[in-house]
């Protein structure tokens, strides 16, 4: 009995052995919908993001000072504390239409709602004699930060969702749509407007218009046409903020944590004011659009590129093994910014072209760079989440990572 015993234990042994390195090898294979339904929910979610980032060069256009451009700033913050109520969205939920599309169907219909009902405010806000100290810096942080909060409540959702709508071989893949299709509709939504409003063809709030009817149809056609799989046994409430509490205090977790929210200082200045600087050096914001319209495809494609490395076993090494060039980077582009010659009044190009390409050289260094950097951090993040609590989980380490750029950001301004 006890020779038999053995037998089947490795007999056992071998056929899980073999079962794992089956499992070990991703393959996309009936996960291609799920792909495509996960890089629309991304780039959705980046839409309000590149509003927003045109929102300082127009402020810039008009003298308004730094002090209010940081008030601005705080409008992005609800990205940086959903873990606040992460868990809420874990556990509460109706089980006849699914664990996540309760939460990201209302959001979204509401992220529509509300671009479309603000932008006639904000077109009035925006009017060029609306300038200085006297400009109305409340409600347009107002209205930002409600969108960002809907926002962040998506990606909540979407962040968990993915845990479960991807096989566990391929769940690595979370990371590639979250940078692609962020950037993608950042992109989009960013240098479209700057493109369109330098012609004169749209304004900011038509921008807004426009992306909030796309919000309702897509999110209706979600809702419809996606089935969700049956949530698992979850938590309530109070369990769910118990046990992210237990996450937390996890030795490894409050290692990471702690390199996630230093990390960033060294970033924060070029990050938050590069744009800003190289504007009041003299380069339109048009030319600039150019510039994000380059930067912006390299985002895009780069996911794809290295979307093995990103779903193999060691996805952080990208952030590890880049950070020291990234610095490199950005101390190039201080010096280049700030040594930069005085613009040719009424020229076509006012600034020389070699400033030009030494400006979008380094951008496009640093944009590779940063983007393998967040790639291999949201890869591990999706790599040690627990499906169950995916969007607690998730976000506690996001959330993390979002405060380690938020607040040295902030304090730059």
């Amino acid at each position: 009995k006890k020779r038999k015993a053995r037998a089947t234990s490795a007999s056992k042994r071998e056929k899980n052995m073999k079962t794992a390195a089956s499992k070990s090898t991703s393959t996309l294979s009936g996960d291609y919908v799920n792909i495509g339904l996960l890089l629309l929910l991304y780039t959705l979610q980046g839409v309000p993001m590149g509003i927003s980032a045109a929102i300082p060069m127009l402020l810039a256009e008009r003298k308004v000072s730094m002090s209010l451009q940081g008030q601005f700033s705080f409008a992005s913050w609800p990205f940086s504390l959903k873990l606040l109520w992460a868990p809420i969205v874990d556990s509460l939920f109706m089980r006849s239409w699914g664990q996540r599309k309760t939460w990201l169907v209302p959001a979204q219909l509401l992220i529509g709602l509300v671009m479309i009902g603000s932008s006639y405010s904000v077109d009035n806000l925006m009017d060029p004699s609306q300038t200085g100290e006297d400009f109305d810096i409340m409600l347009l942080t107002s209205i930002f930060f409600a969108l960002f909060f809907l926002c962040a409540t998506q990606d909540i959702a979407v962040d968990g969702w993915a845990l479960t709508m991807l096989k566990k071989e391929n769940v690595g893949y979370a990371a590639t749509c979250n940078a692609a299709g962020q950037t993608l509709g950042n992109t989009l939504s960013f240098v479209g407007f700057l493109t369109l409003n330098s012609y004169n063809i749209a304004t900011i709030g038509a921008n807004m218009r426009g992306w909030g009817v796309l919000f309702l149809v897509t999110t209706v056609l979600i809702a419809i046409m996606k089935q969700e799989k049956p949530a698992p046994s979850i938590p309530s409430v109070k369990d769910a903020y118990f046990e992210m509490w237990s996450i937390f205090r996890l030795p490894a977790v409050q290692s990471l944590c702690l390199v996630m929210f230093t990390s960033k200082i060294a970033f924060a200045p070029c990050d938050a004011m590069g744009g800003l600087k190289i504007q009041a050096k003299g380069m339109p914001k048009e030319h600039m659009a150019t510039v994000g319209t380059v930067i912006g495809l390299i985002s895009i494609l780069l996911p794809g590129v290295i979307a093995k490395r990103t779903a193999g076993k060691k996805p952080f090494e990208l952030f590890t093994e880049l950070y020291t060039p990234r610095i490199i980077l950005y101390v190039l582009l201080a010096v280049v910014i700030y040594n930069a010659p005085k613009p040719v009044a009424g020229a076509s190009i006012p600034l020389p072209l070699w400033y030009y390409i030494a400006i979008i050289g380094l951008y496009i260094a640093i944009t590779v760079v940063a983007t393998a950097m967040f790639l291999g951090q949201v890869g591990l993040f999706a790599k040690i989440s627990d499906p169950r609590l995916g969007g607690t989980y998730m976000t506690l380490l996001n959330t993390v990572a979002n405060l380690a750029f938020k607040w040295p950001s902030t304090l730059v301004y």
